[in-house]
């Protein structure tokens, strides 16, 4: 039998929290729904078996009913596949869940918040699995379900074996001895495979800067016997954290060359973000140079974390009775090691020495 094996998509995330501008947050969240449609429709052209969702499908806190009719309304349209969810902490199976408001349709399986097992005669197959009816879960709340040797058996669990964390802790050790064909696991971001036959499919798009890499589902054969496994990348854009070293002698031009040369891969999709570091001339107006770059990025942010590469108190000293001094007085007076201030007063001094020639 052919599967999909994929979790964690989040639909209707907002990115409230993100750093991301309103229009890119909202045209990412349409890519997520882009994704899954595409999900779909590998199920309907490849005549997928199962489409295992590994929990987090969508975010509770921000979906309507009408988005998750829509989730309803594209399993429909695939009628030959069989689709099980695994709720998870992100699209639990409270009382007042989507999940049971709404009519899904007669290929779609929903666990319970109890260790459960759904047997498919045509396919000799039989998919365990658990839903979560809670936020967190510091234990493993069941029995592990008993497996039949004469049927391929698989276990869909949204869980974390990687941390012990409050997210369902599983000891991978402890699944690996399972009498499962396949375990497919959902809440961690990044694809993996934790044991021969254990895998997180990861989340099909990155949602953050935190989810750096690779992106997508697993597409694979199953018998008793066999398992063949492909990752599939499906992910439109990435996240991507740049570091960029700066030194006192760069001017403009020199580090306009340096963002170009790091954020050099897909510069017209990908989401980029700049953290510069060392010293940076006060000559150099980090912020109006970065604006002048950000048009010919889909998304180009930055973070400063450069120091000034002039000694202040020289500079001060330099200029105690022009408006340059003045400036730095003021500046001053209201804090010391402050690094917001600091950078004031580096922005501050760069059009004032611009105006002055570059002069002290």
């Amino acid at each position: 039998m052919k599967f999909i094996h994929a979790s964690d998509f989040h639909l209707c995330s907002c990115f409230r929290t993100s750093s991301l501008p309103a229009q890119t947050a909202a045209e990412h969240r349409d890519q997520l729904w882009r994704t899954f449609g595409s999900i779909i429709e590998t199920c309907r052209v490849q005549q997928v078996d199962l489409l295992l969702i590994s929990g987090d499908l969508y975010e509770h806190e921000y979906a309507k009913i009408s988005d998750v009719k829509r989730i309803a309304d594209a399993f429909e349209s695939i009628p030959k596949t069989k689709i099980f969810i695994s709720c998870g902490n992100h699209d639990p199976l409270y009382e007042q869940s989507y999940y049971r408001i709404l009519q899904f349709p007669n290929n779609v399986f929903i666990f319970p918040p109890e260790m459960t097992s759904f047997e498919i005669p045509e396919l000799n197959c039989i998919i365990h699995g658990f839903s979560w009816n809670r936020s967190r879960y510091e234990n493993v709340p069941f029995e592990w379900p008993k497996t039949d040797p004469g049927k391929t058996n698989i276990l869909m669990l949204h869980c974390d074996v990687l941390n012990q964390s409050f997210y369902l802790p599983t000891d991978p050790s402890v699944l690996a001895k399972l009498p499962f064909q396949y375990i497919a696991l959902g809440h961690i971001h990044k694809s993996m495979q934790v044991k021969n036959h254990i895998f997180y499919s990861g989340s099909p798009e990155p949602l953050d800067f935190g989810e750096e890499g690779k992106h997508g589902y697993f597409i694979g054969e199953l018998t008793k016997e066999r398992l063949t496994v492909k990752f599939i990348r499906s992910a439109k854009r990435s996240f991507l954290s740049i570091r960029l070293p700066l030194n006192g002698s760069m001017n403009n031009n020199d580090i306009k060359d340096a963002v170009r040369n790091a954020c050099a891969d897909c510069p017209e999709q990908n989401i980029y973000r700049v953290s510069f570091e060392g010293s940076l001339s006060p000559l150099v107006d980090l912020p109006e140079l970065m604006k002048e770059l950000q048009s010919e990025y889909y998304c180009l942010l930055w973070e400063d974390h450069s120091s000034a590469d002039y000694d202040l108190s020289a500079l001060y000293e330099q200029n105690q009775n022009n408006l340059i001094g003045k400036y730095i007085e003021l500046l001053s007076s209201q804090t010391s090691d402050d690094p917001i201030a600091e950078k004031a007063i580096r922005y501050g001094l760069s059009a004032l020495l611009e105006q002055n020639g570059g002069r002290a």
